[in-house]
């Protein structure tokens, strides 16, 4: 028989992700991922969305699930506000570039 013997570096393991979500979750939000993925897709066979509305609600949808991702899968939700405000701030940095870019060769108004 062996004696079971309390690790304080496991204590420490447990206390500092007592507070992530469990396996469960996040089959949860795998869930509403695939099924944000399905009514992207189902949009696209629907007849009066087209042009400006379908891209605009493919690009809404597609946030949506970025965002998703990004908190609980690349663990976000749970970093102090400097870890987010950077991300967010090069994430703002590069579409501003993106869009800048676009602008410069007028391809953002050719397309619709």
């Amino acid at each position: 028989m062996t004696a079971t013997t309390e690790n304080p570096e496991t204590e420490e393991v447990q206390e500092e992700y007592a507070d992530h979500l469990s396996p469960a979750n996040y089959w949860g939000i795998a869930l509403f991922l695939a099924v944000v993925t399905a009514v992207e897709v189902a949009i696209t066979y629907i007849p009066d969305f087209d042009g400006t509305v379908l891209v605009v609600s493919l690009l809404v949808l597609g946030a949506v699930k970025f965002l998703t991702v990004v908190a609980f899968f690349m663990h976000l939700k749970y970093e102090p506000f400097t870890m987010n405000f950077m991300f967010y701030f090069g994430l703002l940095g590069a579409l501003a570039l993106f869009i800048a870019v676009l602008l410069a060769f007028e391809a953002l108004f050719d397309s619709f």
